[in-house]
C-alpha cells in the first residue's frame, strides 16, 4: 500500500502485557478517521486482514477491467473471509433487469464481533508528514 509504510508496521508488547500496533501513514492521502478504519485490517491475526485488503483491491481492478478494455459496469467483490465483522455502510438500493442490488459507496465503520481477531490491544498511528495539514 502506498498510503502506509509497510516497513513501519510493528507490534510492541509492554510490561503490563498490552500489545500496541504501530504504523506510519501518508497523512496527505488518508485522514485520521480513515486510518482508524483501516488499522484493524492491518493488525488481524496471521496478517489475514492485510491480505484481504490487497485481495479486495486486485478483485476490484479485475472487476473494472476485462483484458485491456475498461468495463462500464459496477464491479462485483465480496468480503474474502468470515470472521464475524460488522460493517456500517451507506449506499443505494437499485434494481436492474429484475435483480435487486445494494451499491455501497461509503464504509462508516468496521467493528469485529469476535474480540480476539486482532493481534494487538491498541493502535498508534504516526503521520509521515506531521507538518502537513491532514483532513
Amino acid at each position: 500500500m502506498d498510503v502506509i509504510d509497510d516497513n513501519s508496521i510493528q507490534r510492541y508488547e509492554s510490561n503490563n502485557g498490552i500489545t500496541t500496533g504501530y504504523l506510519k501513514y501518508d497523512n496527505t492521502k488518508l485522514s485520521k478517521e480513515e486510518i482508524r478504519a483501516i488499522a484493524p485490517f492491518i493488525f488481524f491475526k496471521n496478517n489475514s486482514g492485510l491480505k484481504s485488503l490487497k485481495w479486495i483491491g486486485s478483485s476490484l481492478i479485475k472487476g473494472l477491467t476485462h483484458g485491456n478494455k475498461v468495463q462500464r459496469t459496477y464491479p462485483k467483490t465480496h468480503y474474502p473471509f468470515s470472521i464475524g465483522t460488522n460493517f456500517k455502510v451507506q449506499g443505494k438500493n437499485f434494481e436492474c433487469d429484475g435483480n435487486k442490488y445494494f451499491f455501497v459507496y461509503r464504509i462508516n465503520s468496521v467493528t469485529s464481533r469476535v474480540e480476539d481477531n486482532l493481534d494487538v490491544d491498541r493502535f498508534y498511528f504516526q503521520p509521515m508528514f506531521p507538518e502537513t495539514y491532514s483532513s
